[in-house]
């Protein structure tokens, strides 16, 4: 997470910037959406973000990180959810048999409590570290948004 001092210019991609701006105000984004923006290590990924997410003040923008341990399925969409005052509950040990469905369930509790949030952008950084269920739900919201889902 950056944390960017009172007043430093943000210099460049303003058309990148205009972007992720209209995309963080729900008015202008009724169906919801999902944008990738990638790049090299230490190219201002982070930064972007931060500046959009200030510029959009107001905007309900929840952040979640995929940690390069390993750690719960989930983990960045539950870590946002529950900065956005939303808690899902612990998933419990599942027998290996039961492993599939347990993971639809999951999956299926995780987009209801999106659902329930409202509108709420969904910030989720390093997904190449993200976890098969995270990149999983990921995907499901992104179909839901094209209408694909």
């Amino acid at each position: 997470m950056s944390a960017v001092a009172p007043g430093v210019a943000f210099v460049g991609r303003g058309r990148e910037l205009d972007v992720l701006a209209a995309r963080l105000t729900p008015h202008d984004q009724p169906a919801g959406g999902v944008l990738l923006i990638s790049g090299p290590a230490g190219v201002g990924k982070t930064r972007l973000v931060d500046e959009a997410v200030r510029r959009a003040a107001g905007s309900a923008v929840v952040r979640g990180y995929c940690p390069a341990e390993t750690a719960p399925p989930l983990w960045p969409w539950r870590a946002a959810l529950k900065r956005a005052g939303v808690e899902i509950a612990r998933e419990p040990d599942i027998e290996p048999a039961a492993a599939t469905s347990a993971r639809f369930a999951a999956l299926a509790q995780m987009s209801d409590a999106l659902i329930a949030a409202g509108p709420l952008a969904v910030l989720l950084e390093d997904l190449h570290w993200a976890d098969a269920a995270s990149l999983d739900l990921l995907a499901q919201v992104g179909a839901v948004a094209n209408g694909t889902g």
